[in-house]
């Protein structure tokens, strides 16, 4: 049994390459994540150690609190002008999806940069774990591309 052929427009569907840049920023924010964990481990207790939210740990925290509704707002307003007829269109929707994701990314690898600038994981990297929730929960499914009307006071049978 033969497989249909795949076209060159299937193949470069915008939910195709939305989804292939999930997959690269998200390994690249594990990655990021395992080389911090890596080259900056937790030291033991220690009296003479710097304190746990210094000034780089706390610009970590700070830059993940501020992208990521800014990233939520941009993909909204990216989609708000590429919509029509009930959905959003195809070039909309990579380019929200890749502003959204390019944000997150941005705002990880600040936090595990500050990991490693530090040599202390912990709490560092909770901002970069946050932001690679958010990475696996943001998965590109495709929805705001299905046409489907608003059903407003309809109830659902």
């Amino acid at each position: 049994m033969s497989r249909p052929a795949v076209t060159r427009e299937a193949a470069l569907s915008p939910l195709m390459i939305a989804k292939l840049f999930w997959a690269a920023l998200l390994s690249s924010q594990a990655m990021l994540i395992a080389v911090a964990l890596i080259l900056a481990p937790t030291p033991a207790d220690d009296p003479d150690a710097a304190p746990v939210f210094s000034a780089s740990a706390l610009a970590g925290f700070i830059t993940v609190a501020l992208t990521v509704p800014l990233a939520y707002f941009l993909r909204n307003q990216v989609y708000k002008s590429q919509w029509q007829a009930h959905a959003v269109t195809p070039r909309g929707y990579l380019t929200g999806n890749l502003v959204f994701l390019g944000l997150l990314e941005t705002s990880g690898a600040i936090a595990s940069a500050t990991a490693i600038f530090e040599q202390r994981a912990w709490p560092n990297l909770i901002p970069a774990l946050v932001v690679l929730a958010l990475f696996l929960a943001n998965f590109p499914h495709g929805r705001p591309l299905d046409p489907a009307p608003p059903r407003l006071g309809v109830s659902e049978k």
